[in-house]
This record gives C-alpha cells, sequence and structure tokens, in this order.
C-alpha cells in the first residue's frame, strides 16, 4: 500500500471517528450553516425533538425553536456567526414533533473549516431544572408571604440595635416605609420609659441569647403609640458569635385598653405567652407534609414527629375535627383567611389555647399553610381579671356588679317561669363590737366564714353577694311563695348565729338583720329592688335585729 493511500485511510478512519463520537454524544448536537439549516446532528438531539434522522436534516431551525420569533431568527443566527471561536449560551424553547415543548439550555461556537464558516452547538433539555427553580421561587413568595403579613410583628436588630429588616405589620404599625425604618435604632420607635427598657434589658439579651414578653409603647410616624409585647431569640453563626436578633412583636393595645375600661384597674404586669415563637404547618388534605421547630414546641413533639399525621391527632374529639373541617376549608377553598381560637391537644394530653390563622398556598389548590400561636397564659390572665373585677377580694362572693347582672338576669327567668323571686339585704348585728375589740384581721375572718354558712344555707341556683362592709345580699330564685323564702332565710339566720371560732382563746357571735322584696309584687327595676330590701332591713333592726322583714309595696 503505496503511502497516498494510508493517509487517505487515516483519514477516513478519524471522519468516521469523529462522526461516532458526533452520532453517539449525550447532549444534542447540531452542526447549522450559516442560514440556519441543519447539516448534521447527534441521536441524543433526534430523540430530544422526536424526529428521525432524515426527517431532521435539512431543516431550519425556526421549525423546533420557538422561542425566538421567526422574524428574529436569522438575524439571531448570523450573530452567532460575527466572532469564529466565541461560545455562546443561552435559553430557549424547543417544540417536539409531537407539539410538546421543552426547555432547552444551548451552548453554541461558529468555526471556520477550510474556509466555511458552520454552527456547532450543544443542547440541553433543562425543564426539570426550570421546574425545580419554579418551585423553589413558590416556597421564597410563600415564606416571604407568611412573614409579610403574620399577625404580628416581626423585625430584626443587629448588636447595636440598629433595625435590619421588619416585615409589613409591622411597617404598618409604624406608618413608615421600608427606607424609613432600615439602618434607624429601634429606639428611635419607642418611648423614653421604653428606651431606658431597652437601654437595662439588650445587654442582658446580647449575653443570654433570648428574651421574652418585654413591653414598649410604639410610636409610630403619626405619633399613634401602640402597646406591643416582644419576644427574642439570638441567631449565632458556628462559632458563637452574634449575628442579629428574631424579634416576634404582639401588639396588646387593645387588649390594655379594655382591661382599663372595664375595670379600671392599673395593670403593670406583662401578658406572658407560654412561647413566644409562631408555630407554622402545611397540610395536604388535612394531613401535616410539613411543620417549623416551633410548631413541635407547642405542642410537645419532636423533630418531624407529627410529619405524616393527620391534623386529628391535635383536636380533642373527633366533633371539633369534623366541624373545623367543614368551617374553615369552606372559607380557605374560597379564597379567604380564616382566623379562629380555639383549644388544641398537645402530645402529652393538655389542652392548649391556640390562636390559629390559615389559607390556601399560594399556586396550590390542594395544600394550605396554618400560623398558630399558644394564647393560653393570655387566657389565664383575661380570666383572673375578670374574676377580679366580678368578685369580693375578701370573701370570694359576686360583688355590687356581678350582683346586679345576677339580678337582672334572675327578674327575666321569673318572668318566663311565672314564679317568684326575692331579694334579701342583709346586715350583721354585733359586727362592729368584734371588728373594734379583736381587729380587722379578725373582722375580716369572721366576714369570711359568714359567707361560706351562708353558700352552704341557700341553694344551688340562688346567689349569695358582698356589697362592702358586713352588708350582704341574697337573691332567692323560683320561689313558689313568700313562705319558701322565710324558711330558706331563717336558715340562713340560724347558721349565722352559730359561735363562730376566731382563735383558740375568742369566739364569737353575731346576727343578721334582713330586708325582703318579692318580685312580682314589688318593681321590676333591680336597683329600687335592692333599695327596697335595703329599706325593709333598716326595719328589721328598729324592730328588734336578728330577724326578718318583708317590704310592703305602697
Amino acid at each position: 500500500m503505496n503511502k497516498q493511500k494510508q493517509i487517505e485511510m487515516a483519514l477516513q478512519i478519524e471522519n468516521d471517528k469523529n462522526m461516532a463520537l458526533l452520532r453517539n454524544a449525550s447532549d444534542g448536537i447540531t452542526i447549522m450553516d450559516t442560514s440556519g439549516t441543519l447539516l448534521e446532528c447527534s441521536d441524543s438531539i433526534c430523540e430530544m425533538l422526536g424526529y428521525q434522522r432524515d426527517e431532521l436534516l435539512g431543516m431550519h431551525v425556526s421549525q423546533w425553536d420557538v422561542a425566538i420569533p421567526a422574524n428574529e431568527l436569522t438575524n439571531f443566527v448570523n450573530a452567532q456567526f460575527e466572532k469564529p471561536f466565541t461560545r455562546h449560551q443561552f435559553e430557549t424553547r424547543h417544540i417536539r414533533k409531537d407539539g410538546s415543548i421543552y426547555d432547552a439550555e444551548i451552548s453554541c461556537c461558529a468555526i471556520d473549516i477550510d474556509g466555511v464558516l458552520l454552527l456547532f452547538a450543544s443542547t440541553r433539555n433543562i425543564t426539570k431544572r426550570k421546574q425545580l427553580e419554579k418551585n423553589l421561587l413558590n416556597s421564597k413568595n410563600i415564606i416571604e408571604d407568611l412573614y409579610n403579613n403574620a399577625p404580628c410583628g416581626y423585625h430584626s436588630l443587629d448588636k447595636n440595635g440598629i433595625i435590619i429588616n421588619i416585615n409589613n405589620t409591622e411597617l404598618n404599625w409604624l406608618g413608615c416605609s421600608r427606607d424609613e425604618v432600615i439602618g434607624k435604632k429601634f429606639t428611635d420607635f419607642i418611648t423614653p420609659e421604653g428606651k431606658n427598657i431597652f437601654k437595662k434589658n439588650y445587654p442582658v439579651f446580647l449575653e443570654k441569647g433570648h428574651i421574652e414578653n418585654l413591653e414598649f409603647d410604639l410610636v409610630g410616624k403619626n405619633s399613634e403609640v401602640r402597646h406591643v409585647s416582644i419576644s427574642a431569640t439570638a441567631l449565632k453563626d458556628d462559632e458563637g458569635n452574634f449575628i442579629n436578633t428574631r424579634s416576634v412583636a404582639y401588639d396588646i393595645t387593645e387588649l390594655k385598653a379594655t382591661q382599663n375600661a372595664l375595670y379600671q384597674l392599673t395593670v403593670d404586669q406583662q401578658i406572658i405567652l407560654d412561647n413566644a415563637l409562631v408555630g407554622i404547618m402545611k397540610l395536604r388534605n388535612r394531613r401535616i407534609i410539613w411543620t417549623n421547630s416551633a410548631m413541635e414546641k407547642i405542642f410537645g413533639y419532636e423533630k418531624n414527629e407529627l410529619v405524616n399525621q393527620s391534623t386529628r391527632i391535635l383536636y380533642p374529639d373527633d366533633e371539633m375535627f369534623r366541624f373545623f373541617g367543614v368551617q374553615a376549608y369552606s372559607i380557605i377553598k374560597s379564597g379567604h383567611v380564616y382566623r379562629i381560637q380555639l383549644e388544641l391537644v398537645c402530645k402529652n394530653g393538655k389542652k392548649i389555647w391556640i390562636d390559629m390563622s390559615g389559607e390556601k398556598s399560594v399556586g396550590n389548590n390542594l395544600s394550605s399553610l396554618w400560623v398558630m400561636l399558644d394564647i393560653s397564659e393570655q387566657k389565664k390572665h383575661q380570666a383572673q381579671v375578670e374574676h377580679i373585677a366580678f368578685h369580693d377580694a375578701l370573701t370570694g362572693l359576686p360583688n355590687r356588679l356581678l350582683v346586679s347582672d345576677r339580678l337582672n338576669q334572675a327578674l327575666v327567668h321569673a318572668d318566663r317561669t311565672k314564679k317568684m323571686l326575692a331579694v334579701c339585704y342583709l346586715d350583721l348585728d354585733g359586727f362592729k363590737p368584734v371588728n373594734d375589740k379583736f381587729g380587722h384581721e379578725a373582722g375580716d375572718k369572721l366576714l369570711i366564714e359568714i359567707a361560706h354558712r351562708m353558700e352552704l344555707a341557700v341553694r344551688g341556683n340562688d346567689t349569695v353577694g358582698r356589697l362592702g362592709g358586713d352588708e350582704f345580699v341574697l337573691i332567692l330564685n323560683e320561689l313558689e311563695n313568700e313562705d319558701e323564702c322565710q324558711i330558706i332565710l331563717q336558715r340562713v339566720i340560724e347558721s349565722i348565729n352559730e359561735p363562730i371560732e376566731l382563735s383558740k382563746q375568742i369566739e364569737v357571735k353575731v346576727g343578721a338583720s334582713v330586708g325582703v322584696t318579692i318580685y312580682p309584687n314589688d318593681t321590676d327595676a333591680a336597683d329600687i329592688l335592692l333599695r327596697h330590701a335595703d329599706h325593709a332591713m333598716y326595719q328589721a333592726k328598729r324592730f328588734g335585729r336578728n330577724r326578718t322583714h318583708f317590704y310592703i309595696p305602697d
């Protein structure tokens, strides 16, 4: 074999080798001329586009590229030839033979081969990657929505107390734009008293890494004051260095105002919440598919222990679970936010009060997101304040305010049942000498014992209240006649007349003068009934004390 033949054979072998590499490349390889016509391609691009090789060869790029308008595609192809041996990369969309479309990433380069410019391009199907990017963006939007539209304020401070992030809820409280707040000191937005609290507690927070239920008066741009309770934890890097705070603020302005208006009490203590962090969970078909750590902490579960569980595990019974499902999900499916306060159950069986709100997930009709806040301590505090407002501090009996409410209800009940109602005004006989001789402590002990005895002497549906000093009120319900009233009052007086041991050395006896008026014989006005009973009580004292006297209407 002569040398020329050997060279031709070697060239043919190299050409076949290159062609084999081209045909079997994993990426979609195409070779086009300057007009955009396909001259050669790999088997993988045929598979991507769904054509046979002989169908694809000779086709123009505009027949499968749908991202670039046809009238612009020729100029776009020509632009790739302007700088030979320069790599270009871009994303586009291809249409298959069957009409389906996929996302593609193109890497191309124009090469001069023996004076002929050819465009070599490598194509990758990036449809899955684009979908992942879309999912990540949806998750980001959900988290930002939860952060910005939560029913509480969020902000982050650096170690110097500078605000570096804040959610929309808190910005709305302040009436400021984000640019007006970011970079400013937190103390720029609180009262002088709040500045002192912050100055005292922030160094402690930086040292310990957490703080709970500090109360501040937040001052907005328009000078509106909002009372908030703030809890925070510190975010640190792997070496333990402080990065910023994670601060949660709850608006308790309305609660404070309501307490002051109803009970005229000076409430100096903080609203204590069991957990300053907000629990978040994602549901699909009422099954938990994701929770944050705060959610697990609130209900006492280990990490991921709630995942794949039905939310029935959080409800006290099947009836509430079904009721909530009907009520809440009809609102959520209509695109609205559902919010409620209800009792749910922890892992250990303990019931806690939860402020819960939820809505349909962004871009997903099958799932929903829920935000939960433990308000057990707040509910407990409200109950305590209400008890103080409506009960006598010494004896625990209903006070004048609650007695008035009970009497109005009793009048309505008497009208409905067509039975009698007795209003009895009781004053102790002999209390003052005991109080003067043995002191106020002994007097208080006597009043507590008298209150206890009267509660035992009346019936379960009757009311015993204290108006102040040694004056009491009895409301006797559902009486058949005055004789029944007299029997009950005689039992009350007899129990009061029994000796009372104030100490091992001191035993005293007191009596009781009782004035009584009967409804419907008397008026239906509660305050007048009390006044008439009071008048009858003075008549009882006048006619001998330790007795009962009935008021006779004019």
